[in-house]
Order: structure tokens, then C-alpha cells, then sequence
């Protein structure tokens, strides 16, 4: 809880706006703690606030900032921590349109085909291309990074290497969640509003743990189209 409370800290000393959501929200409510499987501190910005959430995080020390840019515009901010052991705090950043809230979300190819063992087999030419890549790229980040006192750096997802690799979908949530916040009980941190219905909106039986749950198949906030498709026909449903 240590990164989670110093980072809600600095946030709410710069007064931003932000939340707690998606797998960090679910273990707080339902274990009373971040979930010892979630590698990361899962928080929603809206994309107004993209540049005081920089002018924040870039005097944190022990992490490097990457930018995440879909056709330019950020839709996704990663402090990747020195020591590995670390949680990497995740901040999705959120756009609204009419009724919706909404951000781009890619997905790698090979973990969206390959989700069996027979899978893999059929598909481990991609799957191997992409792991090097992986070792390769994220290697030289961090290299870049750490060893040569670069703190940040930006990807973006729609041009080479990363477009051969990722298939972008979209996390769309009711706006209204967003609109008003509350704390989380013991906490005293903000989330969506209220909790436990936007938890059941985008988990389902959330008070059940799920073996092997995958974001990109079971989370059903997420469509598996892009943001260009999915808004465009969410709008025009939302007039009626």
C-alpha cells in the first residue's frame, strides 16, 4: 500500500482530479487491499488533466514515465519502477463523450489468439516475434531510462513496431460513475460512484475471484473494436 498512499498523496496535494478503478478499486472493496496478483495501481484521469498529472509525477523519484499516445493523444501514462518488485502505477486517461467515458485500449496480438496451450503451438512464430520484440524494445527503454538518465519516454501504439503487434479496442464506461466521486471506506481515496455497481459493471460476480481472468475477453467494459467504431455508434445510441 505504500506506492499507492505516497502517489494519492502528491495527487491530492496538487489537488487533481482522479480515481482509483478497475482491478485496484476491486481488491480495496473486496479484500481490504491491493490484490497480490495485479502487478499494478490501476488509476483513471480525465485527458484535461494529462499535463498537471506530468508536472506531478516527473519529480518522483524510483520511477520512469512512459506515454502512451493513440493517434497523438495520450490514453495511457506508466510509472515503471526502478526495483522490479514494485508496482507499476497505471493511470488511465479518460475521455468523455455525451453519456460515456471513454479511452483506447490495446491489446497484443499473440495473448488475445493464444489462450491455450494449442493456441500457442499455432501461433508461436507470432508469439515468439513478439516476446523478442518485447525483450528487445522494453529492454532498450529501460536501458535508456535508468542507466542513461532518461525518466521518460513515448510510444505510439498506432505506428511501427507497436501497430504489427497490438489490436486496439476501447474501454467505454457510463460517464455518471465518474461525474461524482466517493471515498473508498478506510482509505480515503476516491473511486467511481457508486463502487460496488460500477465493480458488478465491469466484472460481473465481483465478489468471486476468477481463475485466469484476461481484460481483453472477460472485462465487459472493453469492445473489441476501435475508439472510431465504438464511439461513433455509441453516440448515435445514446440520442435515442
Amino acid at each position: 500500500m505504500g506506492a499507492l498512499n505516497t502517489i494519492r498523496d502528491l495527487l491530492e496535494e496538487d489537488s487533481l482530479n482522479y480515481w482509483v478503478h478497475a482491478g485496484t478499486l476491486l481488491g480495496l472493496i473486496r479484500e481490504g487491499r491491493l490484490l497480490e496478483t495485479d502487478p499494478d495501481i490501476d488509476i483513471g484521469i480525465w485527458l484535461s488533466d494529462v499535463d498537471q498529472l506530468l508536472s506531478i509525477v516527473n519529480s518522483i523519484g524510483g520511477y520512469r514515465t512512459e506515454i502512451y499516445t493513440y493517434n497523438g493523444t495520450p490514453y495511457q501514462i506508466k510509472l515503471k519502477p526502478s526495483i522490479k518488485t514494485n508496482r507499476i502505477i497505471d493511470f488511465t486517461v479518460f475521455r468523455s463523450d455525451t453519456t460515456i467515458a471513454w479511452a483506447p485500449m490495446p491489446v497484443a496480438n499473440p495473448l488475445k489468439v493464444a489462450q491455450t496451450t494449442t493456441d500457442y503451438m499455432m501461433n508461436f512464430h507470432r508469439v515468439t516475434i513478439y516476446l523478442v520484440w518485447k525483450l528487445l524494445f522494453d529492454g532498450y527503454r529501460g536501458y535508456g531510462g535508468f542507466f542513461k538518465g532518461k525518466t521518460s519516454s513515448s510510444v505510439e501504439i498506432t505506428q511501427l513496431p507497436e501497430s504489427a503487434f497490438y489490436t486496439v479496442g476501447t474501454l467505454v464506461v457510463p460517464k455518471h460513475y465518474f461525474d461524482q466521486l466517493c471515498m473508498v471506506d478506510d482509505f480515503n481515496i476516491p473511486a467511481p460512484n457508486p463502487p460496488t455497481e460500477y465493480l458488478r459493471y465491469k466484472f460481473g460476480d465481483w465478489q468471486n475471484p476468477v481463475n485466469n481472468w484476461h481484460f481483453w475477453t472477460d472485462d465487459a467494459a472493453i469492445k473489441q473494436a476501435p475508439p472510431e467504431q465504438v464511439i461513433d455508434s455509441q453516440t448515435r445510441l445514446d440520442r435515442f
